[in-house]
C-alpha cells in the first residue's frame, strides 16, 4: 500500500502537465485552420482578368466621349478576347491603310440607353474602335441609296425603281470588294464594307459597297440571257477547238457563276505563275460525244480553261 501511493502521485502530476498544455477556448477544427493559412488568404486576380478591366475601361471612355453618354450609365455586358483581320481591328475605313496582320485584342459588347454597343480593342486597351459607329439609320440610308444608284444607272431605270431588300455589314477579300475583272490588280487586303441586296423589276441584285459607299460595284449586272449565251459560246468554241469538233457539236449542260483562287481560274499549271487573287467568274459544264466537260471562264468569257483535259 506504501509503495501505490507514491505511484498514484506521480501519475496525478502528469495528468496535471497534460491538461495544462491544452490550449484555452480552442473550437474544434481550429488546428486545421492554423496547418493551411493560404485557406484564408484573397485570391489573387489573374492577368486575363486584369487585362479585361483595362480595356473594358478604355472601352467604355470611348463609347462616352463618342456618344455623349455618362461613362455610369454604361454598362458592360461581355468581353472576350478575340483575333482580328488586322491592325485596324476589322474596323478600318476604306481609304485606310491597315497592318494586314492578325491582331490580337478583344470585342466588348456594352449597352446605354437601351442600345447595345460592340467595342472593340487591342490586346491593351490603346487602340479603341466602336463598331458600326458610322452606320446609323441616316448613314444606312445613303448607303443603299448610293448601291441603288448605281444600279439604276447600270440598267437604265431610275432610283425609285429599286427596292432594298437587305443591308449587312461584311468583309471582303480585296479592295475590289471581291468582285474584281482578271486583269485588275486588287488591293490584297481585308476590306470591311456592305453588302446591299436590291430588287428591279422582279430580280435581285448584289450590291458590294466599301463602309461609306463612295465605292458601289454590281455583282452581274448586265449578265442577261444574252451575256450568258456569248460565255457558254465562248466555252462551247475552246472545247470544240481541242476536240477537233464543230461547236455545234457540243451541248451546253449548264452554267452557273463562281469565285476561282486565282488568276489561273483554279487551273493554273504546276509551273505557272497566277495572280494571287479572288477572280470572279462561270463553271459551264459542256456535253460532246456523251462525254461531259467542265469549263472556268472568267466574268466576260475571254479567258476560258478547261478542266481534267488530257
Amino acid at each position: 500500500m506504501s509503495s501505490f501511493k507514491p505511484f498514484a502521485a506521480v501519475l496525478a502530476l502528469l495528468l496535471a502537465l497534460l491538461v495544462a498544455c491544452q490550449p484555452t477556448g480552442a473550437e474544434p477544427g481550429a488546428s486545421d485552420l492554423t496547418a493551411t493559412p493560404e485557406m484564408a488568404q484573397p485570391t489573387a486576380e489573374t492577368p486575363a482578368e486584369g487585362a479585361g478591366n483595362a480595356v473594358t475601361s478604355a472601352a467604355i471612355a470611348q463609347l462616352a466621349t463618342e456618344q455623349g453618354i455618362a461613362e455610369s450609365d454604361i454598362l458592360v455586358l461581355s468581353a472576350e478576347e478575340t483575333e482580328f483581320s488586322d491592325g485596324c481591328l476589322g474596323l478600318g475605313g476604306p481609304a485606310e491603310s491597315c497592318l494586314q496582320a492578325l491582331t490580337p485584342g478583344w470585342t466588348i459588347m456594352l449597352s446605354a440607353n437601351g442600345r447595345e454597343y460592340e467595342v472593340r480593342t487591342d490586346a491593351t486597351g490603346e487602340q479603341v474602335r466602336v463598331a458600326g459607329n458610322s452606320a446609323g439609320a441616316s448613314e444606312m440610308d445613303a448607303i443603299t441609296a448610293s448601291a441603288a444608284a448605281v444600279l439604276a444607272d447600270q440598267l437604265g431605270l431610275t432610283p425609285d425603281e429599286i427596292t432594298v431588300v437587305s443591308a449587312e455589314q461584311t468583309e471582303f477579300s480585296d479592295g475590289c470588294l471581291g468582285l474584281g475583272g482578271p486583269e485588275e490588280m486588287c488591293a490584297q487586303a481585308i476590306t470591311p464594307g456592305w453588302l446591299v441586296m436590291l430588287n428591279a423589276g422582279g430580280q435581285e441584285y448584289e450590291a458590294h459597297t466599301d463602309l461609306t459607299g463612295t465605292n458601289v460595284r454590281i455583282a452581274d449586272a448586265g449578265m442577261g440571257a444574252d451575256s450568258t449565251d456569248a460565255i457558254t459560246a465562248s466555252a462551247a468554241a475552246v472545247l470544240a477547238d481541242q476536240l477537233g469538233l464543230t461547236p455545234d457539236e457540243i451541248t451546253v449542260v449548264s452554267a452557273e457563276q463562281a469565285e476561282f483562287s486565282d488568276g489561273c481560274l483554279g487551273l493554273g499549271g504546276p509551273d505557272e505563275a497566277c495572280l494571287q487573287a479572288i477572280t470572279p467568274g462561270w463553271i459551264v459544264m459542256l456535253s460532246a460525244g456523251g462525254q461531259e466537260y467542265e469549263a472556268h471562264t472568267d466574268l466576260s468569257g475571254t479567258v476560258v480553261r478547261l478542266a481534267n483535259m488530257p
